[in-house]
């Protein structure tokens, strides 16, 4: 069974038998159909349910990608599977969706919106018609599991399952993995799961190392969230106004997709003491941007095998805290962001830089972008007030007063930063807004 790939639910195929107008799961009788033997798991496990409930952290994030990247790294591409990434399938989709979407321009979609995703869909493919040729050839064509959006997924203690896979339709089952897991990225940015977004696709081409992943995939996370928008239109009769509303966001955050590729790339450098705010704010940007966030408290721990889920607190300058570590933290981090800079991904480093050489190291690689630096800052009295929250709610932050203390002596800004101060959280929240909207980023919010 195609299933049994991706999860350890399915048990095996079981006759239904008939017998006095009555149907059994045992003999005698007559076969009348055939139905899966499943085990049976809570909801509350599947991945949109702990979404809902906040019942999700960073290490199930990485657990998810691992899951994914390594079905995927199995997956073979073959000439059958080929056909379905090449441009010619991907313009008749298109093609489809524009057509099926047009009786509802007005209801689901205002007609600008229809006009520009269209027009920017057609230059893009014949602008970028090399690409999808490339894909190809690189072998990312391949069978994949169709449906992969987080009510599709089981997140349990025991591992991730990966479920209702298609096996009906190859025109769904077949195509790019960058296709594949687009739809789970716009799923969890719909949900308003940017942070967690940015966590599995880092995470997923760390172990897949498939960069050029990045290439379509806003273009592909476009596609997702379009037809979305355009299947929910397909269902108006009953609750109009809600299934209205609904499809319309799914339109909107097409829309800004579309925005995002044409703006292009910036780099943000968020920075800052310790329980300052830098990883609140970063996350705003992500949300109005959609830029990668990269945060180095999860870095660090990926970098060394820890885990994401519990504090590892260690003397200054010491365990995972020492010059080397740290050196090798920020590399990482300068050769992420270059990488996804140059295929056209905005991306957030969200790190202290307490040692003022460390920008200056790194700043060279970057001159041909676009960037924002941000420096954030806090009365003490509210840092002591953040340190105690992150103690009990943010596993993978291991700031200490002690730690703060320490890098404020020495801590120096980065010049050039626009500096905002989270002792009042709402004002620097609508401060950092403001500075989006004064150059005109504020995308989706």
């Amino acid at each position: 069974m195609l299933n049994r790939e991706t999860s350890s639910l399915y048990l095996g195929v079981i006759p239904i038998f008939k017998r006095d107008n009555k149907l059994f799961l045992y003999p005698p009788g007559s076969i009348i159909d055939y139905a899966v033997w499943m085990k049976e798991l809570p909801q509350r496990n599947l991945m949109n349910k702990r979404i809902e409930n906040n019942d999700i952290d960073l290490a199930d994030i990485v657990r998810v990608a691992t899951k994914i990247a390594t079905f995927h790294k199995k997956s073979q591409s073959s000439k059958n599977t080929d056909k379905y990434g090449s441009f010619e399938t991907v313009k008749y989709n298109w093609d489809e969706n524009f057509k099926q979407t047009e009786p509802y321009i007005g209801i689901t979609i205002f007609r600008e919106t229809f006009n520009s995703l269209r027009n920017f869909i057609n230059k893009f493919m014949y602008e970028k018609k090399e690409l999808f040729q490339k894909r190809i050839s690189e072998g990312y064509i391949k069978y994949c599991h169709g449906d992969l959006h987080s009510g599709n997924i089981f997140i349990t203690e025991n591992g991730v399952e990966l479920f209702d896979r298609i096996e009906f339709n190859l025109r769904f089952a077949y195509g790019d993995t960058s296709n594949e897991i687009a739809f789970l990225l716009m799923d969890l940015e719909f949900r308003d799961k940017f942070y967690l977004s940015s966590l599995f696709l880092d995470h997923y081409i760390h172990k897949t190392k498939d960069l050029d992943i990045l290439l379509p995939l806003d273009f592909y996370k476009l596609y997702r969230a379009y037809v979305r928008g355009k299947v929910i239109g397909f269902q108006l009769k009953d609750h109009e106004d809600e299934k209205k509303f609904v499809a319309n966001k799914y339109f909107k955050l097409a829309n800004f997709y579309r925005e995002k590729i044409e703006k292009g790339p910036i780099l943000f450098v968020v920075h800052g003491l310790p329980a300052t705010g830098k990883t609140t704010l970063s996350k705003i940007i992500s949300n109005s941007t959609g830029a990668i966030h990269l945060r180095s408290d999860v870095l660090r721990r990926i970098l060394s095998n820890h885990s994401l889920d519990k504090h590892h607190y260690h003397e200054i300058q010491n365990g995972l805290y020492t010059k080397t570590m740290s050196d090798k933290v920020y590399n990482l981090m300068a050769e992420k962001a270059y990488e996804y800079l140059i295929r056209n991904h905005s991306v957030i480093i969200d790190a202290t830089f307490s040692s003022s050489d460390r920008w200056e190291k790194m700043q060279n690689k970057f001159k041909n972008f676009e960037i924002i630096k941000i420096c954030t800052n806090a009365q003490d009295e509210i840092v002591k007030k953040n340190l105690s929250h992150k103690e009990k709610n943010d596993p993978v932050s291991d700031a200490t007063l002690d730690v703060y203390k320490h890098l404020k002596k020495t801590f120096k800004m980065i010049k050039g930063s626009i500096v905002i101060n989270t002792s009042d959280l709402d004002a620097g929240k609508k401060e950092l807004l403001r500075i989006l909207k004064e150059k005109s980023l504020e995308f989706y919010r």
